[in-house]
Formats: C-alpha cells, sequence, structure tokens
C-alpha cells in the first residue's frame, strides 16, 4: 500500500497546467509531494528565464503555466502529466475568469479614487455574477481568442531563445498567441494530440478523484481522503459542477460553443481514451483464468507434437546446472512451441500482458533495467521497442545466449541490448553496484536455488530508489483443505522434477523479499488467461507428465510482485 506522504528520491515529474482545469488544486497537491527546495520556484514562464541551466536542472517538481516550453528548456527528459477539460465547460470558466479578473482590476480602481468604473464593463460583471452567460456571446472576440486554448497550449511549440529574449511578463496564452495568430489549425490539433501520447499520464476535471488517485500513483504517495477544491467557481459548483446542464445557457448557444471548440473536442475525447486506457489497466482484473477442464473433456485438444529425439540424461534439474542443461538442450524447441515469450503461462494477448508489465514495473524513459532469466530476450526486446531504456539480460545455458543475441541484432537494438550468459545467483560478479533502476523476473524467480543469494544479488545491483518486479506462479490450495493442498504439492513436486522450477508460496515470496531489506509496493494476483494447448504440446514433445495430473484442478495461478529498495 501507498503510504508516504512524500515522493521517493528517484521520481521527478511536470505538470504541464492548462488554465482553467483544476491545476490550481492537483497543483497543490504535486507540490506537496515534494520538499520546497526540490520544486522549482515559480509558476509562470519569465520565472524560469532567470534560472541557470544548473538550477533548472536541479529540481524534482515543475509545476506551473510552462506549456511545451520546459521539456525543452531541461536537459534530459521528464514524465509529464496534464488534465484536460470539457471544452464548453473549459470556454465558459476561461470568460468568467477574464470577467472576474476585470472586475477586480475596476474595484482597485475605484477604491483608489483613480478611474470611474467603465458602465458597459460592470454590468456585464454583474450579470456574469449573477450567472447571465449570455455575456459570452456579446464579446465574439474574446471568444475566438481563448477557444481551443487546449489545443493551442499542447501544440504549439515556442522557441526557447526567442522567449528568453522577451523582457515582458505577458501570460503564457499571450505567447502562444503572438506565436500562432488565428484559429487552431490542423497541424497545431496534430501536434496536440502527439503531445499527449507521450505523456505519462492525462487526466480529466470530470474524472477529478481518479486523476488524483492516479498521479498519487505515480509519485508513490498516499492519495488524499477526497480530491482537494481549490479555486472553484460558485455558480458552477452550485449548478452541480456543469455549464451544459445548468439551464444557463439555450441549446443554440451551446451547439454555438461546441461548434467554436471542435478542435478541442476531438482532443478532449482523445485524452479520454488515453485516461481510461490508464484507469482500466490500474484497477480492473485483467484477464479471466479460464483453468483447463480436461476432466469434463470440454478443452480442444491440442495439436499434435511434432517427432523429437529422445532426451539424453543430464544433471538433475533441480540444481543450476541442470536448468542450464535443460534450457541449452530444449532451446529450439521453446522457441518453436512458445514463440520469443519464454513463459509456461503463456499469455493469450502477448501486447496486452506486456503492456501491462511495463505500467505495472513503472517503467519509464531513460531507466536501465536487468532481465534476470530473460530466455531469447522476447520481453526484453518488447520493452525496448515501447520504451527508450537500456536492457541487460541474464541467461543461462550458451544456446539460449546465442539466439538471445541473435534476436538482439535482428530487432537492431544491439545498442541498448546487452545479452549475458550467466547465473541470477551471482549478479555481483557482473554487475557494479547500483547499475540498475529495475531488476525483473518475467517466470524466472522459481528457478531460484536460494532466494536469499538471488535478493541479495539483487540488492547490490539496484539504484537506491530502484525496484523489483517479479511476475510468477502462486499455489493457489488453502492448507487447510487436506485433499486440495495434498493435490497441490503432487504438482509442485512434479514440476520441480521435470523443470527445476519451485511454484513458491506467495506468502514465502513476500517474506523473503522484506527479510531482505525491499519495501513490498503490491502483491496482487494476474488474472490471465494463458494458452493451455502450448503448455500440453510441450510437455508431450519433452515426455513431461505434471499435466496429465492436473485433471481441472486449479493448482497455481500467476501473481505480480513490486518492491522497492531504498538504499
Amino acid at each position: 500500500m501507498l503510504e508516504r506522504e512524500t515522493a521517493p528520491p528517484d521520481r521527478r515529474i511536470y505538470f504541464l497546467h492548462i488554465p482553467k482545469t483544476a491545476g490550481t488544486s492537483l497543483g497543490g497537491l504535486i507540490r506537496g509531494a515534494f520538499p520546497k527546495e526540490h520544486t522549482v520556484p515559480g509558476y509562470q514562464w519569465y520565472e524560469l528565464v532567470g534560472l541557470s541551466q544548473e538550477q533548472l536542472d536541479g529540481y524534482r517538481c515543475y509545476s506551473g503555466h510552462f506549456g511545451t516550453l520546459l521539456p525543452d528548456m531541461l536537459t534530459g527528459s521528464i514524465p509529464t502529466v496534464t488534465v484536460l477539460r470539457d471544452p464548453l465547460e473549459h470556454l465558459v470558466s476561461l470568460v468568467g475568469h477574464a470577467l472576474r479578473r476585470r472586475e477586480r482590476e475596476l474595484d482597485a480602481a475605484d477604491a483608489a479614487g483613480t478611474t470611474p468604473p467603465d458602465e458597459e464593463t460592470a454590468q456585464a460583471v454583474a450579470r456574469a455574477r449573477q450567472g447571465d452567460l449570455t455575456e459570452l456571446f456579446r464579446r465574439p472576440g474574446l471568444l475566438a481568442t481563448i477557444a481551443n486554448l487546449q489545443s493551442r497550449t499542447l501544440g504549439v511549440h515556442l522557441s526557447v531563445p526567442d522567449v528568453r529574449r522577451r523582457t515582458d511578463k505577458a501570460s503564457y496564452e499571450v505567447l502562444l498567441r503572438d506565436a500562432a495568430p488565428g484559429p487552431v489549425t490542423d497541424a497545431v490539433y496534430g501536434a496536440a494530440v502527439a503531445s499527449l501520447d507521450a505523456m505519462e499520464f492525462v487526466g480529466l476535471v470530470e474524472q477529478m478523484d481518479q486523476s488524483v488517485a492516479q498521479v498519487c500513483r505515480l509519485l508513490r504517495v498516499a492519495p488524499p481522503p477526497q480530491a482537494p477544491r481549490r479555486n472553484v467557481n460558485e455558480i458552477w459548483d452550485k449548478k452541480g459542477g456543469s455549464y451544459r446542464s445548468s439551464g444557463l445557457l439555450t441549446d443554440g448557444q451551446i451547439a454555438a460553443i461546441d461548434k467554436i471548440t471542435a478542435h478541442d473536442r476531438e482532443l478532449y475525447e482523445h485524452g479520454r481514451a488515453l485516461f481510461d486506457r490508464t484507469v482500466r489497466r490500474a484497477t480492473r482484473r485483467w484477464w479471466r483464468f479460464p483453468w483447463p477442464r480436461v476432466a469434463r473433456g470440454a478443452d480442444v485438444p491440442p495439436p499434435a507434437p511434432p517427432p523429437v529425439a529422445p532426451t539424453p540424461v543430464g544433471p538433475p534439474p533441480t540444481t543450476v546446472e541442470g536448468v542450464a542443461h535443460h534450457f541449452d538442450q530444449h532451446c529450439a524447441l521453446y522457441e518453436r512451441v512458445y514463440g520469443p515469450m519464454l513463459q509456461a503461462l503463456q499469455p493469450s494477448n502477448v501486447d496486452e500482458y506486456m503492456l501491462h508489465a511495463m505500467d505495472a514495473m513503472e517503467l519509464q524513459d531513460g531507466m536501465s533495467l536487468l532481465d534476470a532469466g530473460c530466455g531469447i530476450c522476447g520481453p526484453a526486446v518488447w520493452l525496448a521497442r515501447h520504451r527508450d531504456v537500456r536492457i541487460t539480460g541474464v541467461t543461462l545455458g550458451a544456446s539460449m545466449a546465442r539466439r538471445a543475441v541473435e534476436r538482439v541484432a535482428e530487432a537492431g537494438l544491439a545498442d541498448r541490448i546487452n545479452v549475458v550468459e550467466g547465473d541470477f545467483h551471482r549478479l555481483p560478479e557482473f554487475n557494479a553496484p547500483g547499475s540498475f533502476d529495475r531488476v525483473i523476473f518475467l517466470e524466472s524467480f522459481g528457478y531460484a536455488q536460494s532466494v536469499e543469494a538471488v535478493l541479495l544479488g539483487v540488492r547490490h545491483v539496484l539504484k537506491p530508489g530502484g525496484c523489483l518486479y517479479l511476475k510468477d506462479q502462486r499455489l493457489t490450495a488453502d492448507p487447510g483443505d487436506t485433499e486440495a493442498w495434498a493435490h497441490s504439492e503432487v504438482l509442485r513436486l512434479k514440476v520441480m522434477q521435470e523443470f527445476g522450477f519451485n511454484a513458491w508460496p506467495q506468502e514465502e515470496t513476500i517474506g523473503a523479499i522484506e527479510r531482505a531489506g525491499f519495501r513490498v509496493m503490491y502483491a496482487r494476483p494476474l488474472d490471465l488467461e494463458f494458452r493451455w494447448d502450448i503448455v500440453r504440446v510441450f510437455d508431450l514433445c519433452v515426455g513431461n507428465t505434471w499435466s496429465d495430473h492436473v485433471n481441472g484442478f486449479q493448482w497455481a495461478q500467476p501473481f505480480e510482485i513490486l518492491a522497492q529498495w531504498d538504499g
């Protein structure tokens, strides 16, 4: 569970605040997760230009009206989040904000006795204060200026040298208007979509509770009991948080606003799709787990296995040498049956699972990763294609290592994936201390002969704040159910005898990880639909018999763990 009040040392974030998108509320929460000295001291672009490059790069939290300008000002990349708002609600809020700002200016001038109130403006302010939104349509110039501001903010890329040369303190909206006057074009909209796609998370004002929860998940801090609400318009709040359904606008006026905010509407729908995908991955049970119904004959019979040569006798599979011998001997057959993802519980949809795994291990561009028990580098190649990361794959056996090197070269990733033929019990022997942001075991942890030695090695090679991600199988039978537990033990021992793989009880795995000094962030079942026919084909090919003992009994289930080494 997330119990931290401040983000761990490896967290950095940029909150790109688009005006009037609940950014005051979310920005305050994000800044509160970092020490003040780690937060950039400013909210407007002109507060950054006086900082040296070293000063600017030294912060961990950036939050403000910096648009797409800030990433170009930083030396390296930074995870970016933003929040979008329904375009109609956004436009009405922007106009109301402009009128309230004018009201404050008039009140200040009146109090000072310097400027008599402008009667027309004073009446407009009074009408807006009472919720009369017809004021929107008395100012077409204002509408044209601020319509589609979300697309403009994300799609217009300003020149850092040009901005640095400015001496005024104009708002970021003015910078955008000066750089790209006139209506938003399709090219600007396309650039805005690309900006969203590159972000770590896109939230929605209309889903603020879930948006806050996801940002807290990224920061690894505990979410607040209730989403913060700051700078909320009273009229909007009283009308249920929606101008569209408030009755303050006619159907014709709503249609007119929808028409002039067409680009922002499309952008919002794209952002909502990204939001839904992120939340779905983080909260839903991912796949059904249809355990094979062999005893009832409900499964489609697996394809007939190809003929294979008799298996020569080698070292016992319950030793490191035996595991290496097994994979060396069956390397070609594994790839032929399973493809590049050498996992017994082969996902029916590999891409969907790997997308989930990438999010679950919180893998970000620029990280370094060690894949312990990488096989022939199927997952490593997939991850390198989807993230700008550097990967070291450790695999047992010369045949596996040679095939992994070939696959990496075929993918054109030899500059980012290094393959090591080695034993993951001995990671410190061929990796420097603090070399990796992530160490992952994808159905390989069960081959550990000494869990303690493996975890100590992982701790040695992880950077402070780095994480161990483990996906494997756990026993599902209740020890109190004598018959079910005995059946589980028969199957577990059979698998160990034939493959050298031990389906560790999840509680034992968690206990060992915690005793090694890690902090478990989560441990949860992975509801996974897998290819049972592949398991059966491989067993028949090599003459194994463990799957004959299943007979519809759900003896194990995949699970995943993320644990952090704080150093």
